[in-house]
């Protein structure tokens, strides 16, 4: 019996989850493939969780920011389910048209997630960031803009 045959088998005999069994299918996260510009790994929170969600999606051990989505693999029926766990983790509503507009790399899409927290919060929101950036000296605020320092 072939390695495949006998985790097929396995699936079907010892698996009672649905979960158990679409990791079973996946198998283990292959590692990135070849691209034609060097790993660049995520730089801010938001691309350190986008790029998880990639490579969970594509099977993958790990995901550079300025990776291609569908050079990665990725296809539209992925977009669609991506969204999905983009607004449920995000809470955030991006459109379909927002990933075929711009390069789909994780650092474009961090942007247009940045960008639409932004637009959704209200105004207390906005009033409690501005509080905490007057609290901050010169020095926090220039690192903080760097991405070297927490706001």
């Amino acid at each position: 019996m072939s390695d495949a045959s006998r985790r097929l088998q396995a699936i079907a005999t010892e698996l009672t989850r649905p979960e158990q069994i679409l990791d079973a299918l996946k198998g283990p996260p292959q590692p990135r493939p070849e691209q034609p510009h060097p790993f660049v790994a995520p730089r801010t929170q938001t691309e350190a969780r986008l790029a998880a969600l990639w490579a969970e999606a594509l099977g993958l051990e790990a995901v550079g920011v300025d990776d291609d989505f569908f050079a990665l693999g990725g296809h539209s029926l992925m977009v669609t389910h991506l969204l999905s766990r983009i607004r449920d983790g995000f809470g955030v509503e991006l459109p379909l048209n927002a990933v075929f507009t711009e390069a789909m790399t994780v650092a474009e899409l961090a942007k247009q997630i940045e960008v639409a927290q932004i637009r959704g919060a209200g105004a207390p929101q906005i009033a409690a960031v501005l509080d905490a950036v007057a609290r901050m000296s010169d020095r926090d605020v220039e690192a903080t803009l760097a991405g070297h320092g927490k706001p």
